[in-house]
């Protein structure tokens, strides 16, 4: 690999382990870890070593719960007939 690295500064108060994460979502932590593999969460290692853990940031949550709300309220529509709304 040939890339660049990059260090900055992380307001570590903004994110969440995988298993405060998974409590939030009331979901087991290795669920987590799966959709942070496919890419479906996605998640830093702050300290770049085998030690550090995952960090999730918040924005994550928040991505999350208005991807559910949308597909909640595209459900919804889809039972009353609204399709096309």
């Amino acid at each position: 690999w040939h890339g660049e690295v990059l260090f900055f500064k992380v307001n570590m108060s903004e994110y969440y382990t995988v298993k405060e994460f998974a409590a939030l979502l009331k979901v087991n932590p290795e669920t987590i870890r799966n959709a942070i593999r496919s890419g479906k969460i996605i998640a830093i290692k702050p300290g770049g070593g085998k030690t550090s853990g995952l960090r999730i940031p918040q924005v994550e949550l928040q991505r999350m719960a208005a991807d559910l709300s949308y597909k909640t309220q595209n459900k919804e529509r889809h039972e009353e007939g609204n399709v096309y709304d």
